[in-house]
């Protein structure tokens, strides 16, 4: 069984799910930033 890594292939890969991860993450630290303070500001 001969396998090949293709650099190019997984650099591409990478990057379309890391971008479209990214939202996930960002909603999810806003969530766990928006419940250390108190919702009414004073």
């Amino acid at each position: 069984m001969n396998f090949h890594f293709d650099t190019t292939l997984f650099a591409s890969v990478f990057g379309v799910i890391f971008v479209a991860e990214l939202p996930d993450k960002t909603a999810f630290a806003t969530l766990i930033m928006a419940t250390r303070k108190h919702p009414v500001a004073k």
